[in-house]
């Protein structure tokens, strides 16, 4: 059986989550009326790529890959992960490559010096590949805290993390919420398509794998046609995230 990591879920864990949202902000105003969606993909399994990114690209829409290059080759809960080549092609293809660490270890276990060290390796990698320095950063899990989160902030253009929040009048670019992109979730993320419709901001959504028999942390095709479908009823643009962190007017 196939051990699957979980960041710590007691009281303690629980309640420095809540403060961290509030702690090492990078705040940017939204421009009122517009909406933006954006598609991003985690860690990221090849039926990530086939059944999600290139299904996007279908509709001529970019998302964003966050990868570990560390996990490359790896068959884990999630199904077999993406290659080197994978990793290029997707370059080429025009979507953008995040950086999500080299090992993709809870951040709050390894702490700030050695997130960072993480990070170098990952990037040596990935521009070993021909790939240029990744603009945004995801959080492995999620889990940051306010030094690390001021340290990205210097670093990247943005840091998404996984709070489920449809921003509006502000983002925090240190800790960029997104919603979940998994099957028991597509009425969800259906119902904040057409809120944003209405409201405008920035909807970003986070996925992994894609198959007919997802884990508990991916959806199925149907879903995602699904929620495409619902952006395309909408007329809302898709950038990927770094592009929409720069139309909204964020700069590193």
């Amino acid at each position: 059986m196939i051990s699957v990591y979980e960041p710590r879920h007691d009281l303690l864990s629980r309640i420095c989550r809540r403060t961290t949202v509030l702690r090492g902000q990078k705040p940017l105003k939204l421009p009122a009326g517009k909406a933006v969606v954006s598609f991003s993909f985690d860690d990221c399994p090849v039926s990530g790529i086939d059944n999600g990114v290139k299904v996007l690209e279908n509709e001529g829409w970019k998302s964003t890959i966050y990868v570990s290059c560390g996990l490359f080759e790896v068959l884990n809960h999630l199904g077999k992960m993406m290659n080197a080549d994978d990793a290029i092609a997707l370059h080429k293809s025009g979507h953008e490559i995040g950086e999500h660490t080299f090992s993709h270890k809870d951040s709050t276990a390894l702490g700030l010096r050695k997130v960072q060290d993480d990070i170098d390796q990952n990037q040596e990698r990935l521009n070993a590949l021909g790939i240029p320095a990744s603009e945004t950063f995801a959080y492995p899990y999620g889990e940051t805290f306010p030094g690390l989160k001021k340290v990205m902030g210097q670093r990247f253009k943005g840091s998404r993390g996984i709070n489920h929040r449809v921003h509006v009048n502000q983002v925090d670019l240190n800790q960029i919420g997104s919603l979940p992109l998994y099957t028991n979730k597509v009425n969800e993320a259906v119902s904040a398509i057409k809120k944003l419709k209405k409201t405008g901001g920035w909807l970003t959504f986070f996925t992994h794998d894609v198959r007919d028999k997802p884990s508990a942390y991916g959806c199925t095709p149907e879903t995602m046609k699904a929620v495409i479908n619902a952006v395309k009823d909408s007329g809302i643009d898709v950038l990927n995230i770094k592009d929409a962190i720069s139309m909204f007017g964020g700069t590193q």
